[in-house]
């Protein structure tokens, strides 16, 4: 499932995404999106760690991003 966060109201933001990250079973991995390259897509949303069966990606400032 992808949940998009926008809008001007950062505040609110914010609570949604920590409460997202409260209600997930584990650890959530952050990253910033500002930062990220296309080659690195398939590292990051294909990777499979060994112990967890979900993962929970937090990718923040992602239309930042003039590579993408």
């Amino acid at each position: 499932m992808i949940t998009l966060l926008i809008g001007e109201n950062s505040f609110e933001i914010e609570r949604a995404l920590a409460k997202i990250a409260v209600a997930f079973d584990g650890q959530a991995e952050k990253m910033d999106g500002s930062e990220l390259e296309t080659k690195q897509d398939p590292d990051l949303l294909m990777g499979r760690t060994l112990f967890a069966a979900k993962r929970l990606f937090i990718i923040k400032s992602l239309s930042d991003n003039q590579r993408l």
